[in-house]
This record gives structure tokens, C-alpha cells and sequence, in this order.
């Protein structure tokens, strides 16, 4: 194992009183991750305190953590979203962050869900300041910690409690990066925390599948070659050191760390029903599906290397070189910087800059790939969580360029302690942007948690037995139904499903087989959340428009009719010019130039929508019950001009906000698929 630098601290910086000299800025670090910690306490116990419950796919996720001390413990991850381009379903591959926040859930549902990813979090910030003491003491530590900072804040302070994979994940591979530069260096005892780490990310998220092993290979090939470089040197001094036995005994428990956070994927492969998820991913992966492409790939990775530290960028995923030459430029600049700084350590046989730069340009080039490779399929375009991990990776990189400069630059023990002094700065600067509610960015819109916290507090009238959860409709009514699942489990309620996606993320001991339910429960959004199932009654209901709104809206929905009958659907260039788009990528739509048809109830594009069949058909009524028509006046497809244009746009506000946050949920007898108002209808 190679030592810290001997520049981490230096007689020059004792003090007059001759007190160890290593703890002025040593101290000054430790006061810097105290610091950087605040935001996780502050955000974690607000968010308790507002009364914070899971939407989304969180919900999912704490059904799941708390399964993992009950009968039925989840062996895979929740259901992927590569599988919408796979010829079959799959699953993440393992239960480890399950298996991580287990003991606080267990403690106290929502609250320790929270605490859970807090300290899973807080932990990786600790462990990465840890991992640069390791490698230049106190140095760069404070480097460390400060740009940790900085990758918090941009992440905001409401995703440091996220159980959200793409959020809850983002720091652990933060510190994945330090601990393979640690492991390229040398650091032998910090193989088996490379192992666990890394396993985590790769059996939680599949995003990771080439980062992870291309950065493990770089590392593990660097700590072979430190391990002949000392061996070879031991014997050119004549030194007898028995260095096989550390060895042996890290190994030892490398592999034992390895097979624990494996067993459960490898129990599932092997005793599953039917394929296990091993062949079922590696039969998904390889079917082919619409990636992003080496355009857009390389914009988005160029704009997350530059914009990284910036909030907003990852909330909205955006790209500030979307120009392509200048992203490729961009890429160009990275390749050289790094090879920079790889000459600069070469130069100077500094093995902790060779290290870290080996670590992070095989980390860009893998991560370059895997933007490229990034599915986009799946949502009709690329979603901005599906590479929030770049982030992560800018800020180690950025984190690269200041080990080197710093390597090079303050030899001088007596600089030591005022640098570390200004990371300090830096760091408390950072952290205390990051107190205020700030969320960059999670599955469910920040209104639902509201919305769904009013319609958990009114389940008190479900009645026993179990519930058969129809999960069908459209994606707001999931981020409630998710919710509503959610609390069914913290009350103790039995629920069974059918939607596929359910049955592989809640486990298939919940599927529904026709006969292992009493009752069925629904959530609708808009209109239908007033509109019970045959026998069934409303167990809840949340309202956001008030009475004064909805009047204007029926006030504004019979104007919007009567002008759609006396003078059809009119689009502007903007909606033609989408249809064609449309046309050009093989839809059978086509623009209307003529009042057009009501659009389907199925579809999934508010362009394909409005473009459906012909004007004998054209029915106001139909048109107005679709939900893709508010969007078509969002998108400003319609030509509308004088008091029109103020009317359809109130109109489509109002009409969206009753769609989205008007909800109710249902209990019902158990209906056939096929039935009038059954989920299968």
C-alpha cells in the first residue's frame, strides 16, 4: 500500500506552540465535511417534518425495501425501462440498495427511508474525502471535499434524500471514482470497498454497465503494476518482505464481499420459474433498440463536462454546447487536458496524478460510450435522468486538473494549511447555497407528493381483505397509484397486480390470478376521478381546482366547442411542420386540412393524436375529452387570433391542472377483463 504524500503536512506548518503539525489542516478538512453534512440534515429533516411520502417509482422502492425482512425478500432491482426496447422484461440486476436502507426503513417507514439514503449519501461524501486523504492527506482532502460540495449543490438539496436510483446513486459513483484511484495507486485495502460500491451501482442500475467494469479493469491493472513495482524494489534492496499474505487476505475478502452482494441475483437465476434475469438481460441487450447516437452523445456529454456545477443543468438536462462542432471541440479539450495532465505525472513519476488520470480518462471514454449507447426509445427521446451520472463523472474529472495542479504546484509545506483553508471557504460557501428547498429533478413532479399525502390520509374506508390494484391509465394517475400502493403496504393492506411492470418490481408473489382478491382499486385522474365503477364507491378524492375554477373551465370548455364547430381544427406551420415530422419518420398520420376526427383514446402522441381520420367524423365533443388537445394548444399547433387565444389557453391551464391534480381513488367489486368499466375495458 503506498503512503499518503508526504505533502499532506510538513514541520513548516506547526505551530509555535509544538503541537503536532499535521492537525491545523486536518482539522480544517474535518470542519469542512461537518459543514458539507449540514445540507443532508437540514433537507432530510424538513422533508420529514412537511410530512414527505413516496410518488413515483418511490413508491415502488419502499414497498420493496420494507420487503426485505419479510417472506417474500426481493432478489432483483425494480423492473428496467430498457425492457420497453427488449423482446422481453427484465429486471435490474440485484437488491442491494433495498437491502441497504432495510434496517432504517424498519425502524420508521417514510422517516427512515429518508434517514436511510441520507446517510447512504453522507456516508459516500465521508468516504471520498477519506479516499484523497489516503492519497495526498490533507491536501486533497479539502479539494476533495470542496468539489463534493459543489456536485451536491448542483444536485440541490432535495435529491440528498431521494431514494430515486438515478438520484440516490449519483454520489456512490462519485466516491466508486475515488476509491479506483486509490486502488490504481496501490491501496490494496481498498479493493474490497471498490467491490461493494461497485456492486451496488451495477446491480441497482444498469446505466452503469460498462462504466463500472471499464473503471474497476483500469483500477485493478494499477494496483497489479504497483504490486510488481514494489515487489521489484523490495528485492533490489534486499529487503525479505513476505507481501503475498496482505494480498492473499485482501482478496480473500474481496471475493467473499463480492459473492454476498451477488447471491441474491444468482438464487433468482437459478430458481426462477421460468428464464432467470441473468438471460433475460443479456437477451434484451442484445435485440438492438434507438439509441441516442454519437451526435447528441457527444453534446451531452461536452455540456455536463462544462455546465456539471451548474443547478439547473440537472434538472433540466440541458445542453449548453448544442452546437456540434463546438461539442466535439469540447470532447477534443477534455482528451487534451487529461493528456496534459497525464505528462505532467509522467514527468514527474507522480503516481498519484498518473493514477487518478488513468482513472478518469478511461472513465470518460467508457462514459462518452455509454451516452452514445444511452436508450431513447423508450420515451420517444432521451430523458434527462438516464445520464445524470455525467455529473458525477465531470466533477472527478474537474476534480483530476486540480489534483495535478496541486501536485505541481504547492511544494512548499508552508502552503499547505492556507490552500486547505480556502477549500474550506469554498465548501462552507457551497453548503450553505444548499440549505434552501432546491429539487433538480426526481420520477414524480413535486405537486403530486401533496396531492398524494390527501389521498393516503382518506384510505381509512378500504374495508379488509385484498385488493386487486388496476394500475392502467395514464402516467399522473400512476405517480398517485404508486403512492396509494405505497401506503396499502404501511397499513398492513394485501394487494395483488397484472401490469407486468408491478409484477416484476413488487415481486410475483403479488400477482393477480383472477381469484386471490376480494376487491378492486383504482386511481383517476380528471373527469373520471368522479366517475365510480359499476358497484364500486370513492374511498378519496382530492380537488385542486376551487369551486370559482371550475365553473370558468365549463364556461371556457363550451366557448372552445362552439368555436371548434363553427370553424374545425386549424393548425400553424408549427403543427403542420409536426405532422410532417411525423410522416417523415414512417407514421401513417398525415396534417389535416380539413377539420379532423376526435383523437384516438389509445394514443400516445398529442401530434399523432390530432392527426387521426378525416373530417366527415370531426366530433367537438370527442376532441375536447382527449387529453393530447391540451397539449396541441401548449404546443401552439392550433391558429387561433383576437380573444381566441387567450381563451383556448386559459382554457387548456385550467383543463390540465384538473387532469393532473384532480384525483380519486376507487373500490370496487372485482370485474372481468372486458366488462363495462372494468380496468380491462
Amino acid at each position: 500500500m503506498s503512503p499518503p504524500s508526504e505533502l499532506a503536512e510538513a514541520p513548516h506548518d506547526a505551530p509555535r506552540s509544538g503541537r503536532a503539525p499535521r492537525w491545523s489542516s486536518t482539522r480544517l478538512v474535518i470542519g469542512a465535511v461537518v459543514v458539507a453534512l449540514v445540507p443532508f440534515v437540514v433537507a432530510t429533516v424538513r422533508a420529514i417534518q412537511g410530512g414527505w411520502v413516496p410518488t413515483g417509482d418511490n413508491g415502488l422502492i419502499a414497498v420493496r425495501v420494507h420487503d426485505v425482512f419479510s417472506a417474500h425478500p426481493p432478489l432483483l432491482y425494480t423492473w428496467s425501462s430498457s425492457s420497453l426496447t427488449a423482446p422481453v422484461d427484465f429486471n435490474h440486476p440485484g437488491p442491494l440498495l433495498f437491502d441497504a436502507l432495510a434496517i432504517p426503513t424498519a425502524v420508521s417507514r417514510w422517516s427512515g427511508l429518508l434517514v436511510g439514503v441520507a446517510l447512504l449519501n453522507a456516508a459516500a461524501v465521508v468516504g471520498i474525502v477519506i479516499a484523497a486523504f489516503r492519497r495526498g492527506g490533507a491536501l486533497l482532502a479539502g479539494a476533495a471535499v470542496a468539489v463534493a460540495a459543489a456536485l451536491c449543490w448542483s444536485m440541490g438539496s432535495e435529491l440528498l434524500f431521494d431514494p430515486w436510483s438515478p438520484n440516490s446513486l449519483l454520489l456512490p459513483f462519485f466516491l466508486f471514482l475515488f476509491l479506483a484511484w486509490c486502488v490504481a495507486a496501490g491501496d490494496l485495502v481498498v479493493l474490497p470497498w471498490l467491490a461493494g460500491v461497485g456492486s451496488l451501482l451495477l446491480a441497482t442500475n444498469l446505466g452503469f454497465g460498462l462504466l463500472v467494469p471499464a473503471i474497476a479493469v483500469v483500477a485493478i491493472g494499477g494496483l497489479v503494476l504497483a504490486l510488481r513495482r514494489d515487489r521489484r524494489a523490495d528485492g533490489a534492496d534486499g529487503a525479505d518482505v513476505d507481501r503475498t499474505r496482505p494480498v492473499r487476505r485482501v482478496l480473500l475478502v474481496t471475493a467473499v464481499v463480492f459473492v454476498l452482494c451477488w447471491i441474491q441475483p444468482i438464487v433468482e437465476q437459478f430458481t426462477s420459474s421460468g428464464e432467470g434475469n441473468f438471460t433475460r438481460i443479456a437477451r434484451g441487450l442484445t435485440s438492438g433498440g434507438t439509441v441516442l447516437g454519437t451526435r447528441e452523445g457527444i453534446a451531452r456529454f461536452a455540456g455536463a463536462t462544462v455546465t456539471w456545477w451548474l443547478p439547473w443543468t440537472m434538472r433540466a438536462g440541458s445542453l449548453v454546447l448544442s452546437s456540434t462542432a463546438l461539442a466535439a471541440f469540447g470532447v477534443v479539450i477534455v482528451a487534451l487536458v487529461l493528456a496534459a495532465c497525464a505528462w505532467v505525472g509522467r514527468r514527474r513519476h507522480d503516481r498519484e496524478v498518473v493514477a487518478v488520470v488513468a482513472v478518469a480518462a478511461v472513465a470518460a471514454a467508457a462514459g462518452l460510450v455509454s451516452a452514445i449507447r444511452t436508450p431513447t426509445a423508450i420515451f420517444g427521446g432521451l430523458i434527462s435522468y438516464q445520464t445524470r451520472w455525467l455529473w458525477a463523472l465531470a466533477a472527478f474529472m474537474t476534480f483530476t486538473v486540480v489534483v495535478t495542479v496541486l501536485r505541481r504546484l504547492v511544494r512548499d509545506p508552508r502552503l499547505v494549511r492556507p490552500v486547505v483553508a480556502g477549500f474550506a471557504l469554498v465548501t462552507v460557501a457551497v453548503a450553505l447555497a444548499n440549505l434552501p428547498t432546491r429539487r433538480n429533478g426526481s420520477d414524480a413532479p413535486d405537486w403530486t407528493m401533496p396531492i398524494a399525502r390527501d389521498l393516503n390520509h382518506q384510505l381509512g374506508g378500504l374495508g379488509r381483505g385484498t385488493l386487486y390494484v388496476d394500475w392502467r391509465g395514464e402516467p399522473f394517475s400512476q405517480y398517485y397509484g404508486s403512492a396509494v400502493i405505497a401506503e396499502l403496504n404501511r397499513r398492513g393492506v394485501p394487494f395483488v397486480v397484472t401490469d407486468a411492470v408491478l409484477v416484476r418490481s413488487l415481486g410475483s408473489h403479488r400477482r393477480f390470478n383472477g381469484h386471490n382478491a376480494t376487491a378492486e382499486l383504482r386511481v383517476r385522474t380528471g373527469d373520471d376521478a368522479y366517475v365510480p365503477p359499476p358497484g364500486g364507491h370513492r374511498v378519496a378524492l382530492h380537488e385542486d381546482l376551487t369551486v370559482a375554477e371550475r365553473r370558468e373551465l365549463a364556461s371556457l370548455k363550451q366557448q372552445v366547442r362552439s368555436y371548434l364547430r363553427a370553424n374545425g381544427l386549424q393548425l400553424t406551420p408549427k403543427g403542420k411542420a409536426a405532422f410532417a415530422r411525423l410522416a417523415a419518420a414512417g407514421s401513417k398520420l398525415s396534417p389535416p386540412t380539413t377539420p379532423t376526427s376526435p383523437p384516438s383514446s389509445s394514443a400516445t402522441s398529442p401530434t399523432a393524436s390530432a392527426g387521426a381520420a378525416g373530417a366527415s367524423a370531426f366530433d367537438p365533443d370527442a376532441l375536447l375529452a382527449n387529453r393530447a388537445f391540451v397539449n396541441m394548444i401548449d404546443q401552439g399547433y392550433l391558429a387561433l387570433s383576437g380573444r381566441w387565444i387567450e381563451v383556448f389557453y386559459r382554457y387548456a391551464q385550467l383543463q390540465a391542472q384538473r387532469d393532473t391534480r384532480t384525483v380519486g381513488v376507487f373500490v370496487g367489486p372485482v370485474l372481468p377483463p372486458g366488462a363495462t368499466g372494468a380496468s380491462g375495458s
